[in-house]
């Protein structure tokens, strides 16, 4: 049975495909029956993964040939994001398996298959269709006591902070106030480590005003994570590497304001005895810094962090 759905659903993305204006009057049933699909699988049972994957990516190949077609159709809002957001729940891996890993960000099939699906139909269905669905599903998530909830609402605005960067930009505190305590005080350490990711997401849609109007919450909250003893080696160089992305397009130079703190933190992090990952996020951290902050305020500081600078150039 699952091989005669797979072999279905692969017709129908050959469809979509090649003849989309054929099949455009039956794009609402096609999108009902593709979340029917993944959300539910089939009468006889649960569908396999694969196909539940394959169903979303014929949704956003419907979606990116007929946008102006489906942008009202209330399933959009109702069922389609909801069932995206789902697989971003999907996730397994046990902590201790996930911070040995790299930095890649997607790891789980069907949770990297959410992001994308999330990522293009924000794109193609722009803000106004798409982001009053996922930001009904945000308060629910954050408040959750499942960690999967939580990063899930965490990841659902990375994937669709490109497309929906003008919504988002409306809701901007209110975030910021969901993502704050997360990034220290949540029990979860991909949680903490999504609340980064996120930071790091804002920063780049929504610099310079983002570091004017919450630059000290957030850098007290991202200094916070790299001082903090508990997080796995992944998480503190992802708290390093925020400070990359603050510092990129801090046009108005707000670290200066913060700069004895963020720089002391970084100077914890430069010993030998660390984690490869922490030591490279570390010296990205340093190097943007000092980049980013006036000459003058950085100077004074120099000779704090020069000597283990050096050190680990030598044990190189």
């Amino acid at each position: 049975m699952e091989d005669r759905l797979l072999e279905l659903l692969t017709q129908s993305m050959t469809l979509v495909v090649n003849r989309f204006n054929m099949i455009l009057p039956l794009s609402p049933k096609i999108i009902d029956l593709m979340v029917s699909i993944a959300m539910n699988g089939n009468s006889e049972g649960s569908c396999t993964p694969e196909n539940k994957r394959l169903a979303l990516s014929i949704i956003v190949q419907i979606a990116s040939r007929g946008r102006s077609n489906i942008k009202t159709l209330p399933s959009i809002q109702k069922s389609v994001i909801p069932a995206a957001f789902s697989f971003l729940k999907k996730v397994e891996m046990e902590v201790d398996e996930w911070a040995d890993r790299g930095s890649a960000d997607f790891e789980e099939e069907d949770f990297r298959v959410g992001m994308e699906t999330l990522d293009y139909l924000s794109c193609y269905l722009g803000a106004e269709t798409f982001f009053p669905g996922l930001w009904r599903l945000l308060p629910a998530a954050f408040s959750s006591k499942n960690w999967r909830e939580r990063h899930a609402g965490l990841m659902g605005i990375c994937a669709a902070s490109e497309g929906s960067a003008s919504k988002i930009s409306e809701h901007l505190q209110p975030l910021v106030k969901f993502i704050v305590p997360l990034i220290n005080k949540d029990p979860h350490a991909r949680v903490r480590w999504a609340a980064l990711n996120t930071v790091a997401h804002l920063c780049a849609e929504f610099s310079p005003a983002l570091q004017l109007a919450f630059g000290r919450p957030l850098l007290e909250a991202i200094v916070g994570a790299m001082r903090n003893r508990n997080n796995p080696a992944r998480v503190t160089r992802n708290a390093a590497m925020c400070i990359v992305d603050y510092c990129s397009r801090d046009e108005k130079n707000t670290i200066q304001h913060f700069l004895k703190e963020t720089l002391s933190a970084i100077n914890d992090l430069l010993k030998p005895s660390r984690d490869p990952r922490v030591l490279s996020g570390a010296l990205a951290a340093l190097a943007a810094t000092a980049e980013s902050a006036a000459a003058e305020k950085f100077t004074q500081y120099y000779q704090n962090f020069m000597p283990n600078v050096v050190r680990l150039l030598i044990d190189a």
